[in-house]
């Protein structure tokens, strides 16, 4: 695989990585494999390299007031104005393709963010240009409830 969403097995990418993944949720539960499923076949759709991984990469649990969630979040290497638009159609056309509810958001480029929601599963992807010329992606997906024994 050469998705951002996998390091090499046994293999951390970087110190930070290392510790990220410590304390992140373990890669084998269903809702871990979905989130990067999901993150995976948008880096796939969208054609483009991946930035080094680094800080921030990884499946992190987050809670809010309406429950706990995965995040998946990575960037691609730096864009042109014309291949993030190239590169955010594809990946609409693929989420729409498998039955993601799709629409954009006007940015501070002239390139609008591309915001998607998994209905069946409840997973949402955000697809947003940065001024620094990077997209940045990232997937929330709902958490399974995990008990003590589960860890």
């Amino acid at each position: 695989m050469t998705s951002p969403c996998f390091a090499p097995a046994g293999e951390p990418a970087s110190k930070a990585d290392s510790t990220a993944l410590h304390s992140a949720p373990a890669a084998d539960r269903p809702d871990v494999r979905r989130a990067l499923d999901h993150s995976s076949r948008i880096y796939d759709a969208l054609r483009v390299r991946h930035a080094s991984r680094g800080e921030g990469n990884g499946v992190r649990t987050v809670e809010d007031a309406d429950g706990t969630w995965l995040h998946h979040n990575w960037s691609t290497d730096p864009l042109t104005a014309e291949e993030a638009a190239d590169a955010i159609g594809r990946a609409q056309a693929y989420l729409e393709n498998a039955n993601w509810t799709v629409r954009h958001v006007a940015t501070d480029v002239s390139v609008p963010a591309l915001f998607a929601l998994h209905e069946e599963d409840q997973t949402v992807a955000q697809l947003v240009p940065s001024t620094e010329g990077p997209l940045r992606v990232a997937v929330t997906t709902p958490a399974a409830h995990v008990t003590v024994t589960d860890i």
